[in-house]
């Protein structure tokens, strides 16, 4: 409620569903995994080998779906 309706301005967070972060983690990891694994294997890591081997045996290029997948699923 604003202040001005007879609000006030402390405010308190309670979090009572602790055993949700390791599930959202989880998740996430799987997820994260599994977008990479289908959709860009070349993906997987942290990217300065692929950028090298791009760089040294394909002209430097890479597949185009491998830059949203890096973004998305890091």
């Amino acid at each position: 409620m604003p202040l001005g309706e007879g609000g006030s301005l402390n405010f308190v967070f309670e979090a009572n569903r602790y055993f949700l972060i390791p599930v959202s983690l989880i998740i996430g990891g799987l997820l994260s995994g599994l977008i990479v694994y289908t959709l860009a294997p070349e993906a997987e890591g942290h990217g300065t080998d692929a950028a090298i081997k791009a760089y040294h045996y394909y002209q430097g290029k890479i597949r185009w779906i491998v830059i949203p997948v890096k973004m998305h699923a890091r």
